[in-house]
């Protein structure tokens, strides 16, 4: 008796992915006080509906 082929015999073992550590440093960076000094540096630009720094720090 033969086996039918599935989705999770054909699905890879695991999924690698670099983006992975973004979640515990941007915790860490607002526990150490990272987030708040960043939003405190004068940065000249023009203001529209968002500005460069907002861009940068998501809240």
């Amino acid at each position: 008796m033969s086996q039918l082929p599935t989705e999770t015999q054909n699905a890879p073992a695991a999924a690698l992915t670099s983006h992975a550590m973004l979640v515990p440093w941007g915790l860490f960076a607002r526990r150490i006080g990272l987030v708040e000094a960043l939003e405190g540096v004068p940065i000249p630009q023009r203001q529209r509906e968002y500005t460069p720094r907002l861009m940068l720090v998501i809240r």
